[in-house]
């Protein structure tokens, strides 16, 4: 597979003629290409914040798991700025840039720059399952009610770095397109490729189904909500269940008598009752409110 391929190399720099159309084209790619560039590098605020978060944290917050979740996020956010599928991209655009009229990059060097693109597309890949996944352990955490302002900020910097990985996704399919289609027009057929690897036409698949767990429940997307169902006490008939009746029914005591707190209040009460009563009055736990209640 293409995703295997190892691409820590530099190509030879060899040109070879072409049409000014195909020049052109492979050269408009430049600029999109650069973008990419810019976009993954350490001059990226939500990179650079992700980074400093890390970095003052993971000494207080390495064992949780919504920190360990945002762990494996920054090694894909490292891979992906220091890794050689970057720098293969950018000796691709400094060649291209060098190109005289009617002249085009060898073979080579675009079968690099594609792979360069189908791995940059996997790695992008990951990071967005790695979001999703470490936005669903700061939602957790924060029904705790701990680290709210961390996980605020981690969370805003997930949101940020999730929107720019879905626009590079089609930014890289777009761009392989355009160079397989160079690639296909020129008449160099060599290439440092094994003979069992073929390059895709296009980067794009199929929609996946939605993800299940092991009980076949569905996994919920990034920034969705579980919300649960309001339980219904009453039948369609608007009368109780059999089994809240039947509670109610067999409860004879207040509820107010189950709680420890509530039976002291309730005695203090009698007491202050009782200092009230004119003197002869019979004291007693059940008619202490009706006697002052009968009195005018």
């Amino acid at each position: 597979m293409a995703e295997s391929l190892n691409i820590d190399f530099i190509p030879p720099k060899l040109y070879i003629p072409c049409t000014g159309q195909i020049s052109n084209y492979s050269k408009n790619q430049v600029s999109c290409l650069g973008k990419l560039r810019r976009t993954w590098s350490y001059r990226n605020k939500d990179i650079l914040i992700s980074h400093m978060i890390y970095i003052r944290f993971k000494n207080q917050l390495h064992k949780f798991l919504f920190f360990k979740s945002f762990s494996s996020v920054r090694r894909s956010l490292a891979q992906l700025c220091d890794g050689p599928i970057l720098n293969g991209i950018s000796n691709f655009c400094t060649m291209s840039l060098k190109c005289k009229s009617e002249h085009c990059v060898s073979g080579h060097t675009l079968d690099h720059a594609l792979v360069c693109l189908i791995q940059l597309y996997k790695k992008i890949e990951t990071l967005l399952i790695r979001l999703n996944s470490c936005w669903r352990s700061c939602e957790a955490q924060f029904t705790t009610g701990h680290f709210t302002k961390v996980l605020l900020l981690i969370m805003t910097v997930l949101s940020g770095l999730r929107v720019q990985s879905l626009n590079s996704l089609d930014e890289v399919n777009c761009c392989y397109g355009n160079l397989f289609a160079v690639r296909r027009s020129l008449t160099d057929t060599k290439t440092w490729l094994p003979s069992d690897i073929t390059l895709p036409s296009s980067l794009n698949h199929q929609t996946k189904p939605p993800a299940t767990d092991v009980n076949n429940r569905k996994v919920l997307d990034f920034g969705e909500i579980r919300t649960k169902d309001i339980p219904k006490f009453l039948t369609s008939k608007g009368t109780p269940d059999n089994s809240d009746s039947h509670e109610a029914i067999s409860s004879n005591k207040p509820l107010a008598n189950n709680s420890k707190k509530a039976k002291r209040l309730s005695v203090d009460t009698q007491r202050s009752l009782a200092t009230i009563l004119p003197r002869g009055t019979q004291k007693k736990q059940e008619d202490l409110l009706s006697v002052l209640l009968s009195r005018r």
